[in-house]
């Protein structure tokens, strides 16, 4: 008998955290509990809009800013719109996303973040009443194909205890649905749910 299933739960992460230079300064946010820890238990998928966008590395950075009834992602300088090619590259993760058990995705992303992207008020308009800053996700999450009963987190929440072991089981409790696993299978798989909970 084997230990383990032969398909393990797969997690979508995004590519900067696992070291991929990719990020608008060509540098990344390597998480070594990510990039080392978990890729050696779990298949990891890698993401980046902006990237699968051919953006380019370096590349201007990019804000997300009402616009009107829409939020647009633009380039902090000059304001070019770049919504369509990232929200085409966002479309293309559609099928991937149907494969997977959860998201790990950058913080304040704006192609990759959860709730917390800074999302900048529109253009004033003389006469109305000025639109206060807020946070929210970032394209990826608002493209609609994510699925709702697909865990997420990011690298903040998943370096602390509580989170970790929330996302961990979320994301076992997925695959176990997904692939209706077996009682047996689910057993075997225990001992590895555990050691990701408690890894730092």
């Amino acid at each position: 008998m084997t230990l383990f299933p032969t398909e393990l739960p797969v997690i979508a992460v995004s590519r900067c955290l696992l070291g991929q230079r990719v990020r608008y300064d060509g540098g990344d946010k390597r998480q070594t509990a990510l990039a080392e820890h978990v890729a050696a238990s779990l298949p990891l998928r890698p993401l980046c809009p902006e990237w699968d966008a051919g953006l380019g590395v370096p590349r201007p950075p990019l804000r997300l800013q009402h616009w009107g009834a829409d939020v647009r992602v633009l380039t902090v300088v000059g304001g070019l719109d770049r919504t369509v090619p990232l929200h085409a590259a966002c479309l293309r993760y559609r099928q991937m996303l149907l494969t997977v058990d959860g998201l790990v995705l950058k913080s304040r992303s704006p192609s990759c973040g959860i709730d917390d992207t800074p999302l900048h008020p529109p253009p004033p308009i003389p006469g109305e009443p000025a639109v206060a800053p807020a946070t929210g996700p970032g394209l990826l999450l608002r493209s609609g194909i994510v699925p709702d009963t697909l865990p997420r987190t990011d690298e903040q929440r998943l370096a602390d205890p509580l989170g970790r072991e929330r996302f961990f089981t979320a994301v076992f409790s997925h695959w176990r649905q997904r692939l209706a696993v077996t009682e047996t299978q689910w057993q075997q798989v225990l001992p590895l749910l555990q050691q990701l909970i408690s890894a730092s």
